[in-house]
């Protein structure tokens, strides 16, 4: 759905410059379907929505429940119904390009739910359990109510963690988990905000620097709720969720690595190549002209090193560039100079990569 609407938002954002004198109405539809997109977006995912510089939704962690993800595939269902009611043939060129964009991102969004990807709802390196630590640097904390609003968000980390934990645990019973091996050091990014003294947690940091022009009471009844919120919800939150990784997720991890022991995980990396590369193409044909790249690279690196009437191979030849001083900068000044004199290299030879 983000992904989906972060396209939505760029297309809206353009729409506005458009000339539509023909096919007016197919355009005005678009926009509009375009607008509804976005504030649908927004409602779904508030952290997201105040990333972008809306706050309508600030005191709110957005709805993770296995319902909500069934309820945004049948709302982006909806959405690619309406876009194929628009006659793409009266828009302008500009408007067919944001139509087909639109369209595919719709239609990727459809396909990969049948998948059932969120019931792997976390990584080795991300999950809702590390954004949460993120909002402490990531929120702006300027007015007594953007502290209120975080201090709401606080509160709501017990419902948050749960209806993670229900997809983790539904993605169990049905086979859908992240390698054993992929685990190793989960832990750290959780146990870190199981702490006993509220004031120590990360979570606290916006209230050791609110405006000293404040008045000391409001300063600290606000400083109150937050310890109150972390002490209640963030820290039990937080130790639930290492239980449960503890007894329950880790041991039930799969010893595989690959996509392909995921029920119907061909599928699904097949799905994951054409979204990634836009293109048609099979795992095998990425893979054999992945292979065909690295010889093509292998090939012209041993040209340099021949030019270079280097005496040793292209091994030898690397660890030659990595080590000799030569090749390193030796004070600030000199390594402005090269990375300015490199990215104006970049400059004349982007043309022949883009654009085209």
């Amino acid at each position: 759905m983000k992904r989906i609407m972060q396209c939505a938002a760029a297309m809206a954002a353009v729409c506005c410059f458009s000339t539509i004198a023909a096919g007016a109405d197919e355009a005005e539809r678009l926009h509009k379907l375009f607008d509804d997109a976005w504030q649908t977006a927004m409602r779904e995912d508030p952290l997201w929505a105040t990333a972008t510089g809306d706050y309508r939704f600030n005191a709110e962690l957005p709805d993770a429940s296995l319902a909500a993800h069934v309820r945004r595939v049948a709302q982006d269902r909806e959405f690619l119904l309406r876009l194929e009611q628009i006659d793409r043939d009266r828009l302008t060129a500009v408007d067919r390009t944001h139509y087909d964009v639109f369209r595919r991102q719709l239609r990727d969004g459809i396909e990969e739910a049948q998948f059932e990807t969120y019931l792997m709802p976390i990584t080795n390196r991300w999950g809702f359990h590390v954004a949460l630590a993120e909002l402490p640097k990531d929120l702006s904390f300027r007015t007594r109510k953007d502290f209120a609003d975080y201090i709401a968000r606080l509160e709501q980390a017990p419902r948050y963690t749960d209806q993670h934990i229900e997809l983790m645990r539904l993605g169990i019973d049905k086979g859908l988990t992240l390698p054993a091996i992929t685990m190793e050091g989960v832990f750290d990014s959780i146990v870190a905000h199981v702490v006993d003294d509220p004031t120590k947690s990360l979570f606290y940091e916006p209230f050791l620097s609110m405006p000293v022009a404040w008045p000391a009471d409001v300063r600290e009844a606000l400083a109150e709720r937050a310890r109150q919120a972390i002490e209640t919800s963030i820290v039990p939150a937080y130790r639930k969720f290492l239980t449960f990784m503890r007894e329950e997720y880790v041991p039930a991890c799969r010893g595989s690595i690959g996509a392909s022991a995921l029920p119907q995980g061909r599928d699904w990396y097949r799905y994951c190549v054409r979204h990634y590369t836009s293109l048609d193409l099979t795992p095998l044909e990425v893979h054999e002209t992945g292979k065909a790249e690295v010889a093509r690279i292998a090939t012209e690196m041993d040209a340099v090193v021949k030019k270079a009437k280097f005496s040793g191979d292209r091994q030898a030849f690397v660890e030659h560039l990595r080590t000799d001083p030569r090749y390193y900068a030796t004070s600030k000044e000199e390594l402005l100079k090269e990375v300015a004199l490199t990215l104006k290299r970049m400059d004349g030879e982007l043309p022949r990569l883009f654009g085209r």
